[in-house]
């Protein structure tokens, strides 16, 4: 998805800049491609635990109470990925029949594309958990564990 869009972005700067006659429909394809590669990105996110994310108060707590919290963030986080794809599903059922402004395809596949990209998130969510749970803490409670070795 990166490279079509890169290949999108360049035949759109060719067209407008080198030959001064802009071919309109590439503006629209590198949008949509764009947000796939946004989605599809947050997935990796999701895996390594690279979501912006405030762990000051763990600093400050104790380890029982800091190991709940840290919990109930990954079922809070499960359930926010899963009704987001959900949300997207509905959307993109009710404008199926809508078509893209330049290009005549549907709408909906850009939607498909983010509610995969949820989904995905969703399950990534859940294989998170599971590794938190089996190693017994998470990115919250020790996030210098997280952190990759320095070269020194």
């Amino acid at each position: 998805m990166f490279w079509a869009m890169a290949v999108a972005v360049f035949i759109q700067f060719f067209t407008r800049y080198v030959l001064n006659d802009s071919l309109a429909w590439t503006e629209e394809v590198a949008i949509n491609f764009l947000v796939g590669v946004v989605f599809f990105g947050s997935i990796m996110c999701v895996r390594q635990s690279r979501h912006i994310q405030v762990d000051v108060l763990y600093h400050y707590i104790p380890p029982g109470p800091a190991r709940v919290l840290s919990l109930f963030v990954d079922v809070v986080r499960i359930a926010f990925f899963g009704y987001g794809a959900y949300l997207v599903w509905k959307y993109s059922s009710l404008i199926s029949e809508e078509r893209m402004t330049m290009i005549d395809l549907p709408k909906s596949i850009v939607f498909h594309t983010v509610m995969v990209g949820f989904a995905l998130m969703c399950l990534r969510a859940v294989q998170v958990m599971v590794e938190n749970l089996r190693r017994g803490y998470s990115v919250l409670e020790r996030p210098d564990a997280f952190m990759p070795p320095t070269g020194d």
